[in-house]
């Protein structure tokens, strides 16, 4: 028995290392959907300022993202990956500690930083430690632990916030952190440190990470302080500043984060464009469905959690098909079936209203989890078969900030079109003499319907760009 132990080779260790860190950061996400309508009535916040304990995770993913790859070939991915679990451990102690929402926020910042890099990183050494002739089944393997986390992320939050308390998601992740770091630190081998001819791009990492909070920050609170207030102007400008000067560094800069010259390609940056939009988009959805089910349908959080795993199990258990069609049809049909189906689950999102069953909510979601699958499967394959077999690495990190930035944009649209639309129609319900309960109930209903009006808008001009984006570009390289 003990010489079989011994010899376990070492990428199956690596692929469990691995897989916890990934576990524990995509369970984040999942966890973050149902947990806003709670933590907004523990602090006494409204949904525009509760929003920012999820953005603040993707404003740092769109920061970062493309920055963890070159840094962990610089300084070894054990290191930067064991880092990543240090610093999530600790995020995850100081979050469970948090008295107000400023604390929350600031725990959540550092959280955030080791849940990117961990995630970005644990898939990049999971890759590594395979042969090539088995690297897709390990990219199988890690990417289905993934959505494992996102599936089982709301129904465990829901049923630890219900018995044990918010504080409880956080803590009691806290004892898998440090096993992951343990594990991390004595098991992964030291990878070799790539040479590199230039000097990791810090002012191009610095100017994105700065330049995107400035920009959401100012759609998120622009109508609150007033568009022309002096500190949304100060903001906006210097968000705006920031990101032309990020371009401009990123245009000379011998190695840069970002590859601005890929985008001259036309095809590639409309299928970019809609790939941003499609997330902008279902992030409304995600969002508002939380408060709807817990605060209009008055559902406990479990139930809640339990209901709002149905996109990412259709999603997950349709993609493998999706994928096989986009190799058999092609990509751009599949795309724009995928968009058709989410503006129509929204259509049904609009007509839900507090007297629904859980039966047709259902339906709406699974819905709009078969649009997905048959839209992002296939317009990532497009995305990365653009691109010249020495940009792949770089298209990969392009997609995780496309799809960063567009949840990013979509929970400042949501959050803010969702709270202001709930305020004036709660405010109005109760000055008719209806009653508070009644009408809090229809106004987060109505705010919901608002926020998909806009979704659907956004969904529409994705549909029309996918269809417009031309055939399918297969990108040969002689390399």
């Amino acid at each position: 028995m003990r010489k079989k132990e011994r010899s376990i080779p070492y990428k199956w260790k690596v692929m469990v290392v691995c897989a916890l860190g990934v576990l524990l950061s995509t369970m984040d996400l999942g966890m973050m959907r149902i947990a806003l309508p709670p933590l907004g009535e523990a602090f006494e916040v409204g949904p525009d300022s509760v929003v920012w304990v999820q953005l603040v995770t993707f404003m740092v993913g769109a920061g970062i993202i493309l920055s963890v790859g070159k840094a962990a070939d610089m300084y070894g991915r054990k290191r930067v990956f064991s880092l990543s679990l240090l610093v999530m451990s600790i995020g995850l102690c100081v979050c469970s500690l948090s008295q107000n929402f400023g604390q929350l926020l600031a725990s959540r910042f550092i959280l955030s930083i080791g849940l990117v890099i961990s995630l970005a990183n644990g898939i990049a050494i999971v890759t590594a430690a395979f042969p090539s002739q088995e690297r897709g089944k390990a990219i199988g393997i890690i990417s289905a632990v993934a959505s494992t986390g996102l599936l089982s992320g709301p129904a465990i939050a829901g049923i630890l916030i219900d018995t044990l308390g918010w504080r409880s998601i956080f803590y009691l992740r806290l004892p898998f952190s440090i096993l992951a770091l343990l594990l991390a630190f004595f098991v992964l081998k030291k990878d070799p440190i790539l040479e590199h001819k230039g000097r990791f791009d810090i002012a191009g990492a610095g100017l994105l990470f700065f330049a995107i909070p400035s920009l959401l920050f100012v759609l998120n609170r622009g109508q609150y302080l007033g568009w022309t207030s002096p500190a949304v102007l100060a903001l906006s400008a210097s968000g705006l500043v920031l990101l032309g000067l990020f371009i401009m560094v990123e245009r000379k800069v011998v190695h840069p984060i970002l590859e601005i010259r890929m985008f001259s390609n036309r095809f590639f940056s409309t299928i970019s464009g809609s790939h941003v939009l499609l997330y902008i988009s279902t992030t409304a959805v995600d969002f508002t469905m939380p408060f709807y089910l817990i605060q209009s349908m008055s559902l406990t959080t479990a139930k809640a959690g339990l209901i709002l795993i149905t996109i990412p199990t259709v999603t997950t258990i349709a993609s493998p098909l999706s994928g096989r069609l986009a190799d058999k049809w092609g990509t751009r049909l599949l795309c724009g079936i995928g968009l058709a189906l989410i503006a129509l689950g929204m259509l049904l999102l609009i007509r839900l209203t507090i007297n629904s069953t859980i039966f047709e909510i259902l339906i709406v979601l699974i819905v709009i989890g078969l649009g997905m699958a048959l839209f992002v499967v296939p317009n990532t394959s497009a995305i990365m078969g653009a691109v010249s077999r020495e940009q792949l690495g770089t298209a990969a990190a392009m997609l995780n900030l496309l799809r960063q930035l567009g949840m990013s944009i979509g929970l400042v649209i949501a959050g803010s079109i969702f709270a202001t639309s709930s305020l004036s129609h709660s405010t109005e319900l109760l000055s008719q003499g209806m009653v508070e309960e009644i009408a809090t109930k229809i106004s987060i209903t109505e705010g919901m319907h608002d926020a998909m009006l806009i979704a659907l808008l956004i969904t529409a001009i994705g549909f029309v760009i996918s269809i417009l984006r031309g055939r399918d570009m297969v990108h040969s390289s002689s390399s």
